[in-house]
């Protein structure tokens, strides 16, 4: 496991009031979910938080040659290996937040012009995969300390009823929770994107989600906005701007650059003034954006690598906020 670090910032690490520890889109890396677990006991938060895109982004196929011989495309490299080094193989994948599919020459024939048949793999992988993160949270969570996991985007509903009946979680998508001195929302929809992901709102519908779930609260609490997309125009939501293709637009030999988050967010974020907001989705939006009084913070995401990137929040007893820290390990 990586050694955590600090980043460069002047704030202070030393716990004051109730913290929270914050991270989003780990994609399927186990050492990142790992690493999300003991950040609770690292950073001595009460409660530790996952925006959502829980899930991988793609299968990786293994062609099974017989006689204990296997064979697969990844990364670039074709590797082929025996039973011993197809252990290898299956860590090296999962490291990277993919799924490893081992099937025979049929199957495989049969993805490639199947769509169905894809869509079942991977809600079978997805939900598969959640089972065993709630059952490894459920062993080292300690019962004083708080953990929420919310879906994302990418994530498929498969993946909800697991989550929300899992032991020593709690499943915040589509409510409100005091979570310490506040209110915390949660919406893991995110407005259209090229992708056509699996959870994806136009943003009148997305703003009117989110309408719905503040507007009844009336518990008094400061909140607490747990949106997995950032607000449009925040510079947590900056992506290379994509053609019809999907290729990068190059204009006078430079990449351009569009804002790709939610006017739904921004205007819920304006309207309401919550004390810190929490967002992810794009994966190089690490940052902090002030919208008003409010904080919004996107702490990154590098789970191909391996690498946590958080964010540790702390509060006064009344809600406010008191200091911040970005981490990565």
């Amino acid at each position: 496991m990586s050694p955590w670090r600090r980043s460069s910032q002047k704030t202070a690490i030393k716990k004051s009031g109730y913290r929270i520890f914050y991270a989003t889109d780990l994609h399927g890396s186990d050492p990142c979910f790992r690493k999300f677990l003991a950040a609770g006991r690292v950073f001595d938060a009460d409660a530790i938080i996952m925006g959502g895109d829980m899930t991988g982004k793609a299968i990786a196929a293994i062609r099974d040659l017989g006689r204990g011989r296997f064979q697969s495309e990844f990364q670039g490299e074709k590797v082929e290996v025996d039973a011993e080094g197809l252990e290898h193989l299956k860590k090296r994948i999962i490291f990277n937040g993919f799924y490893p599919w081992v099937a025979r020459d049929a199957e495989i024939q049969r993805a490639e012009h199947d769509g169905e048949f894809v869509a079942d793999l991977f809600e079978g992988f997805m939900a598969d995969q959640a089972r065993r993160w709630t059952a490894l949270a459920a062993d080292r969570v300690e019962d004083r300390r708080r953990c929420f996991i919310s879906p994302g985007n990418d994530d498929l509903p498969v993946v909800d009823a697991i989550l929300a009946g899992a032991e020593g979680i709690e499943f915040p998508d589509k409510k409100v929770l005091e979570v310490g001195p506040l209110a915390m929302v949660s919406v893991g929809d995110s407005n259209v994107t090229p992708w056509r992901t699996p959870r994806e709102l136009g943003e009148s519908e997305l703003l009117t989600e989110m309408e719905e779930l503040i507007e009844p609260y009336t518990g008094g609490r400061p909140l607490l906005f747990n949106f997995h997309v950032p607000p449009h125009e925040s510079g947590l939501d900056t992506v290379n701007a994509l053609d019809p293709s999907y290729r990068p637009v190059v204009e006078h030999g430079m990449i351009t650059q569009t804002a790709a988050g939610s006017t739904a967010v921004r205007t819920a974020v304006e309207r309401y003034e919550p004390v810190v907001t929490l967002h992810g989705h794009i994966h190089e939006g690490r940052g902090l954006y002030r919208c008003g009084n409010s904080r919004c913070f996107n702490p990154g995401s590098d789970y191909s690598a391996g690498v946590l990137m958080g964010l540790v929040v702390d509060f006064d007893d009344a809600g406010g906020y008191l200091h911040h820290t970005f981490t990565a390990g």
